[in-house]
């Protein structure tokens, strides 16, 4: 498959086609047909990042098995994300339940606890004895779930577990391996996507996916209110006080009638599909304003924000092109029910629909800027670095690292205090106007003799992605504030915020 070995640019189209399917290869399809025969039951390791049928890699694994158990892993992380987010997962869970229950299958939800174990959702161990099956199909995430392999085989005792592993998105990053600019990675995404798009939607086909095991049919369900899972959750006892979300599709005022999960987030598309950006305006943003305004805690900043953006006239062009769309989609990818691929391709498989075909989709837009700098975030683009840190003779004395704030990927660099047997404080630098966290790379050194040193490029500058918003000090100040929360562990450590230029009155303001 390969025309010039060692090249990625002259990679066989049997080669990328097999990568974009998620598969090895000629040789992995062979093999996942034989494996598929030879065994029973399937079990697709899910996350709260894969709550949707479409563009499920881990539910097409299943393809061919007698039975399959969606096995819905509810990551430790999710103790942390606000009580907005919670809410939203919640319905996105239920959503992803139903729709699985309308294809004559179901989902088995377990949680991961602050030690790394998997519980059952009332505290009991975690163990399916009742599954008999002789071969059983592990099928794994690549990454998002820091639950080793064993642990999830010990779940089926008795059981003879191959397991494999998936990735969420199909494969597509890696055909854009070793693209170092933005203009090559289109390139090379394109070519991806084109295989996806003749590929049939099959998932949505009720034979696709198999029912559960006898063992399991009506058992582990989610029919509880949101207050009695939280409490299961144990999220009430870790969780921590957070900026709110973007005014958009996570606040429940904007969305109305349409629930944060994948039939929603298609409903949202058909909106922007036939109306344009100023359907979503007139349907859900102007309404949830007019809610929000109705109760004296529901206009917070960014809400008073988009008011004071649009004025009395109501029109698209107080914003940012492409704002409104993000402001209304990509909550819908956090939560793991749209993903980025589905909105390269969604416009080319709704050919029924009648809708709007602009050059540049603005969710297409969205979903480029996304995957970049996922496809940075994995090390993908080797050479994307900025020559003043790469020529920084204090390189080795930190590590890129990346987090995401409202949808967007935000890259910081962090440097490990030289003594690591005494707790230290934390030290979160902002940069100035302009600037990104290559700015403080002479000081990292100095001050990780006393301190954890944590620098990010604030969202829209440096290696971090640069979503369509309107950008001001408080969408960077909270954007800090959620930084010392979730990476600099504020709520369990001290932390002091130091600033440059407008980096200062951030970090004043996040303070």
């Amino acid at each position: 498959c390969w025309a010039f070995p060692g090249s990625r640019r002259f990679q066989g189209p049997l080669q990328r086609r097999a990568d974009v399917l998620g598969r090895p290869g000629l040789a992995g399809l062979q093999a996942s047909a034989t494996t598929a025969a030879e065994t029973g039951v399937g079990v697709a390791v899910l996350t709260e990042k894969t709550l949707r049928i479409r563009e499920n890699p881990a539910l097409r694994q299943m393809r061919g098995m007698q039975k399959a158990v969606p096995l819905v892993v509810l990551t430790k992380d999710t103790a942390r994300l606000g009580q907005d987010r919670q809410r939203g997962l919640f319905q996105a869970l239920q959503g992803f339940r139903k729709a699985l229950q309308s294809r004559g299958s179901g989902c088995v939800v377990l949680r991961q606890k602050e030690d790394g174990s998997l519980v059952a959702l009332d505290g009991r161990p975690a163990a399916f004895s009742g599954v008999e099956t002789e071969r059983l199909l592990l099928s794994l995430p690549q990454e998002g779930v820091e639950v080793g392999e064993e642990a999830f085989k010990g779940l089926f005792p008795g059981a003879d577990v191959r397991s494999d592993t998936y990735d969420d998105l199909g494969g597509v990053l890696r055909v854009c391996k070793g693209a170092n600019t933005f203009k090559e990675f289109q390139k090379a995404l394109k070519y991806a996507v084109s295989g996806i798009i003749k590929q049939p939607n099959d998932l949505e086909d009720e034979a696709v996916i198999p029912p559960l095991p006898d063992a399991l049919q009506g058992s582990l369900q989610v029919d509880m209110t949101f207050d009695e899972f939280a409490k299961k959750m144990e999220w009430d006892a870790v969780s921590v006080e957070r900026t709110k979300p973007l005014f958009g599709a996570w606040r429940q005022e904007v969305r109305g009638d349409v629930p944060l999960d994948e039939e929603g987030a298609w409903t949202i598309l058909r909106t922007l599909f036939r109306d344009g950006e100023s359907g979503l305006l007139q349907s859900y943003l102007m309404p949830g304003l007019e809610r929000t305004a109705a109760t004296p805690e529901g206009l917070d900043i960014d809400a008073a924000l988009v008011k004071r953006l649009l004025g009395s006239s109501g029109s698209t062009g107080a914003m940012v092109k492409g704002e409104i769309a993000y402001r209304m989609l990509i909550p819908f990818v956090e939560c793991g029910v749209l993903s980025p691929v589905s909105l390269l391709t969604a416009r080319a498989r709704t050919k029924s629909w009648n809708i709007q075909r602009p050059l540049n989709p603005v969710e297409v837009d969205a979903a480029k800027r996304h995957l970049w700098h996922m496809h940075l975030q994995l090390g993908q683009a080797p050479l994307a670095l900025p020559s003043a840190m790469a020529s920084s003779t204090s390189q080795d004395a930190f590590e890129f690292k990346f987090w995401q704030h409202n949808g967007a990927i935000v890259r910081y660099a962090e440097a490990l205090p030289d003594d690591l047997s005494e707790d230290k404080p934390t030290l979160v630098l902002v940069h100035g106007f302009g600037a990104s966290s290559d700015q403080w790379r002479h000081q990292f050194n100095f001050f990780k003799t006393d301190y954890r040193v944590l620098a990010l490029d604030l969202p829209g500058f440096g290696q971090s992605e640069k979503p369509s918003v309107t950008y001001n000090q408080y969408m960077w100040r909270d954007s800090v504030v959620d930084f010392c929360l979730d990476v600099a562990n504020a709520d369990r450590t001290p932390v002091v915020i130091a600033g440059n230029s407008i980096g200062g009155c951030i970090a004043a303001a996040a303070a």
